[in-house]
C-alpha cells in the first residue's frame, strides 16, 4: 500500500492512539519495500529520553493501523 505521503525534510510525529510519542525529521525515503513505504527518520523528540541518546536515525514503514501513525506536524 503505497502511499507516499513524506518527502526528505518533512516533520513528523508518531502518534500512539492521539498522544504524541515521538517527533522527527524525514531524511531519506520513500523506499517501497513488499508495496509499503519505508523512511529513513532522524528522531528530536522521543517519549523515552534513553531510548533517543541510543539510536538518532529511524527506518519506519508507513502502514495504517488503528494504535500507531505517523502524521505531518
Amino acid at each position: 500500500m503505497t502511499l507516499n505521503r513524506f518527502i526528505p525534510g518533512d516533520k513528523i510525529q508518531h502518534k500512539r492512539y492521539n498522544e504524541v510519542i515521538a517527533k522527527g525529521v524525514i531524511t531519506k525515503g520513500p523506499f517501497v519495500v513488499e508495496n509499503i513505504d519505508h523512511y529513513h527518520v532522524k528522531w528530536e523528540w522521543r517519549e523515552d529520553e534513553e531510548f533517543l541518546y541510543m539510536e538518532h536515525e529511524d527506518l519506519i514503514c508507513d502502514l495504517p493501523s488503528k494504535k500507531y501513525r505517523y502524521d505531518l506536524v
